[in-house]
């Protein structure tokens, strides 16, 4: 995951989207947030199943959270 954290936000406009998968994520609810969030960002969204992962990045299942490069602009000086 980091590598492509690093791979995919070179650019201040970069952003990148992971989901926590739950293990009783509604399909259809799923399906209708990845298409809004397509539209969102050119790079690919990444999906976390690995539970014990979620557990030490304090993600909760079935969130989606977005990560971008920080710079003064968009972020703390």
């Amino acid at each position: 995951m980091a590598e492509n954290l690093r791979a995919f936000n070179k650019a201040l406009d970069d952003s990148t989207f992971i989901y926590a998968a739950g293990p009783e994520d509604d399909k259809e609810v799923f399906e209708n947030a990845m298409n809004l969030i397509k539209f969102e960002t050119k790079n690919p969204i990444l999906v976390v199943k690995n539970s014990e992962l979620q557990k030490q990045l304090k993600m909760e299942p079935g969130k989606f959270y977005c990560y971008y490069k920080p710079s003064y602009i968009n972020g703390f000086g």
